[in-house]
């Protein structure tokens, strides 16, 4: 009798449907998954700029004239934005100051250079490093990818 139902056109009509309703939730997922990834990339590119241009010239001011106390509030605010673990600024390899810790696996790093201006010549005073912890939107990408197949599954 199972013989008969296996080689039945309603069967295999059927089992066709739960493959292909399967491969079309594999696909839209896996689409939906990589433009949220997009997103999220480009809201943190939109960061490092809001960054360059706000924190990067206090910052900048700071430590031309070495106040200890305005470089280490901007570098704390800025590890306490989001996915941004870890700052530090440096000059000729020794580090000045930093703040936060980088305790993701998966991260991804930028730096800025800074200048001043002083007596018509542009003078590079320091780099500042940002380690950005990547972690926190792999887990919620993990879940909504979850999400979105045990809701269409």
């Amino acid at each position: 009798m199972t013989n008969r139902i296996r080689d039945s056109v309603t069967y295999k009509i059927l089992l066709s449907f739960i493959i292909l309703s399967l491969f079309l939730t594999l696909i839209t997922t896996a689409i939906s998954t990589y433009v949220q990834y997009q997103d999220e990339l480009n809201k943190i590119e939109k960061e490092m700029g809001r960054i360059e241009k706000s924190f990067l010239p206090v910052l900048s001011e700071s430590l031309w004239k070495m106040d200890k106390d305005g470089i280490m509030l901007s570098l704390n605010g800025l590890s306490y934005l989001p996915n941004i673990e870890y700052v530090e600024i440096k000059h000729k390899e020794r580090i000045i100051a930093s703040s936060g810790d980088g305790q993701s696996k998966d991260i991804k790093k930028r730096e800025f250079q800074l200048y001043r201006h002083f007596a018509g010549k542009k003078i590079h005073i320091g780099t500042v490093h940002i380690t950005l912890g990547m972690n926190k939107i792999y887990a919620n990408l993990y879940m909504g990818a979850f999400l979105n197949l045990a809701s269409r599954g």
